[in-house]
């Protein structure tokens, strides 16, 4: 006689969770990690593709349920159009500005603001200040950091300037990135009805207001024609020195059994 049950299942980095029933325990089968602390002057810094990125916490740290990383990109620098079809992405603006298109739509970010884009919704983003723009950044599940890993070059002590990104880079960077699983595109974010299944929808979370207005109160910018600055190919991207606290990453998973 089969037994009626019905599961909730969830796949997580590895982790299966099966609910209901007398032997559900049986059916979980966690990916066991440690607590991680991070502090500020931690983690593996490159240069990618003109950006200072600190890789945080990766996913063999957190069973593969995610990674963390920092970007630390100067004036005209960013990533452009492309298409993640293996894990979410989050943004936090920690300080500077960020102009974003996500899912066809325009989005001009400053500190405090707050992105989530799923998979398989075309993004891009560029810093169109005059300033550094600092922010931190998630993938779930992890893994999609390694290529940052993989094509960057090591940031040396006190080394503030990109190396020059020259048409190899690009295209080694692009081949690199088919294997994960993400896209480059040629043509601006533009809506795609062909496009792979979205698991949920874009979300811009703006920093409240000191007329305390609550963040999802908040509304977005319209939609105007992309703006973006831009520097040739081979220049160097010189860093202006961050202003603000040093701030420090904290992992907590769960505790591997004795």
């Amino acid at each position: 006689m089969k037994t009626r049950r019905k599961f909730l299942q969830a796949s997580v980095g590895g982790t299966v969770i099966a609910a209901s029933g007398p032997d559900a325990a049986a059916e979980t089968k966690p990916v066991l990690t440690s607590p991680k602390v991070v502090s500020a002057d931690e983690g593996t810094k490159v240069w990618a593709m003109g950006v200072m990125v600190t890789v945080k916490v990766k996913a063999e740290d957190t069973g593969g349920a995610y990674s963390v990383f920092e970007d630390v990109i100067p004036p005209g620098g960013g990533l452009p159009s492309h298409t993640h079809t293996k894990e979410d992405e989050t943004i936090f603006v920690i300080e500077g500005e960020l102009r974003a298109w996500l899912g066809g739509k325009q989005y001009d970010l400053k500190t405090g603001d707050f992105v989530h884009m799923p998979r398989g919704v075309q993004h891009d983003f560029k810093n169109v200040s005059d300033k550094p723009t600092h922010l931190l950044l998630s993938y779930t599940p992890g893994g999609f950091e390694q290529w940052f890993l993989d094509v960057g070059t090591p940031v040396g002590d006190g080394d503030q300037e990109s190396p020059p990104i020259t048409p190899e880079d690009i295209k080694r960077a692009v081949v690199a990135a088919e294997k994960y699983g993400v896209k480059f595109d040629k043509n601006s974010p533009k809506p795609d009805p062909m496009r792979i299944a979205v698991h949920s929808e874009p979300r811009i979370v703006r920093k409240p207001s000191l007329s305390g207005n609550l963040p999802w109160q908040a509304t977005c910018p319209p939609f105007s024609p992309p703006q973006s600055v831009s520097r040739p190919i081979g220049t160097r991207i010189k860093m202006l020195k961050m202003q603000g606290s040093k701030r420090g990453f904290i992992s907590m998973h769960s505790p591997a059994r004795s």
